[in-house]
């Protein structure tokens, strides 16, 4: 059985392509635009809501996660008190010698942190924002929020920046493949 909200949702579709077939002065191009700008807003809460909801699931897991030993969160344990900068993951991996992700840990020389070939060379093309976009919400997990307020855009455009090469990387590593 078909379900209301998906009626109303090809009903929705459908009056939009019949606005587009029947648009022939400049107030019936003005009302599509309208349409069009309401359903982008509408995808745009959609897609930070989204987005907020994955943050506070990852964050009540972490919080779940906290009697569990997690890589990451493994607790350095020893008899002294070891301070807390040299208790970070980061720091633990220098101490032990193991220091190559701390080498590499720039945006700009992500190609080194891949063992794939075809994806490391995709990478090493790309252009530097690209490259910074893809290291911060990838490799330093932050959300396109933070990303945006870092290089001074709005999220929206380090989304679609973001998903494009995503989606560039992944079409070439396939090709190549």
């Amino acid at each position: 059985m078909v379900s209301r909200e998906k009626l109303k949702r090809d009903l929705r579709r459908e009056a939009l392509s019949r606005l587009e077939d029947a648009a022939r002065t400049v107030t019936d191009f003005e009302n599509l635009s309208r349409e069009y700008d309401k359903l982008d807003k509408l995808r745009e809460r959609r897609e930070r809501r989204n987005e907020i909801l994955t943050q506070e699931i990852q964050r009540r897991n972490e919080k779940s996660r906290r009697g569990n030993i997690h890589f990451r969160e493994k607790p350095v344990i020893s008899d002294t008190v070891i301070p807390p900068p040299i208790n970070n993951m980061w720091w633990r991996q220098l101490m032990r010698g193991d220091f190559i992700d701390c080498i590499y840990d720039c945006p700009f020389e992500i190609d080194e942190l891949t063992s794939n070939k075809a994806v490391s060379k995709q990478l090493k093309i790309l252009d530097d924002s690209r490259k910074e976009i893809l290291y911060y919400r990838i490799i330093k997990d932050y959300p396109t929020q933070r990303i945006a307020e870092i290089r001074e855009q709005s999220d929206r455009n380090i989304r679609k920046i973001y998903s494009g090469a995503i989606k560039k990387i992944r079409n070439q590593a396939n090709r190549n493949t």
